[in-house]
């Protein structure tokens, strides 16, 4: 039999334990997506929230749940006072929680069937009185949550037990639901970090990659310029120097076709005739070429 049904009492002409049916279906149905509360890491954080939320049906906001400091009793502490102490939820809750569990270790160690957040207690020493759902704490730890119920009851809920059924009910599955919303959401901004380191450090990279290559086109160019300015600026001299003599010399003492043998035109020629100190000579000898004077 499905725990979860196991906890309804068999009376099947209630409009009440109809309605009770369908929280506990509903609850069913949360079991499976709320199942990662027993290992989620924020889970001592949402212990107050839910604790508040479990004691706090029926106009009872802010209360809490509170173990007495000795004994195996229960009482309920609120942090401003309830609305109406003496109201029958008030009174259903205390008989609840005095008369259901018998001894502080059943709520302290819980044993919880197939270890689901919402399961069915069945410790030997659990005294099934009244119809509840309480919170599980496992040495100070929210671990999930009891639904009580007498099998051998015949007489239908009455509205204020039945009220605080739903409304535990009500406020748990609008917990349950927030949290996963937020669990998304921090699992969504955790994501988005780690996007956002990830396009910084490639940002990084790149200006560091930038700066690597400019420092390296830097030092290239240096080279370079030395080169040209050091020994490959004497060879370039030398090497123009003896090819403007070789076209000088032959070409016969004309001005126009030593530029083309020289490739130039007379205005380049004669620049670097004046930079180099070279000048056309007429003076001939037999079978010799023209002198180049220096």
């Amino acid at each position: 039999m499905d725990p979860f049904e196991a906890m309804l009492p068999e009376a099947k002409s209630s409009s009440e334990i109809d309605l009770l049916r369908d929280e506990v279906r509903t609850l069913r149905r949360l079991h499976e997506s709320v199942h990662f509360l027993t290992t989620a890491p924020d889970l001592l954080t949402l212990r107050g929230e839910v604790l508040t939320l479990a004691t706090s049906m029926a106009e009872m906001p802010r209360a809490m749940l509170a173990l007495r400091s000795s004994g195996g009793g229960f009482k309920l502490k609120a942090a401003h006072g309830f609305e109406d102490r003496k109201s029958e939820e008030v009174r259903v809750l205390r008989r609840i929680l005095n008369r259901t569990l018998t001894k502080r270790e059943v709520l302290l160690e819980g044993n919880i069937h197939d270890g689901g957040i919402l399961g069915f207690a069945r410790a030997g020493d659990l005294r099934l009185g009244a119809v509840a759902c309480l919170p599980l704490i496992a040495k100070g730890t929210l671990v999930g949550a009891l639904l009580l119920d007498d099998p051998d009851r015949d007489r239908p809920f009455s509205p204020a037990e039945a009220s605080l059924l739903r409304g535990f009910a009500r406020h748990v599955a609008a917990a349950l639901y927030r949290l996963q919303g937020e669990t998304r959401l921090r699992q969504k901004m955790s994501d988005l970090a780690r996007e956002r380191d990830r396009l910084e450090g490639q940002k990084e990279r790149a200006v560091e990659l930038v700066e690597r290559e400019r420092k390296r086109a830097s030092a290239s160019q240096e080279e370079l310029t030395a080169l040209l300015t050091g020994p490959y600026a004497g060879a370039q001299r030398t090497f123009t120097r003896r090819f403007l003599s070789q076209a000088l010399a032959r070409s016969g003492g004309d001005l126009g076709k030593a530029a083309r043998l020289a490739g130039l035109s007379q205005e380049k020629l004669q620049e670097l005739m004046r930079r180099f100190r070279l000048s056309l000579d007429s003076t001939s000898s037999s079978g010799n070429r023209r002198g180049v004077r220096v």
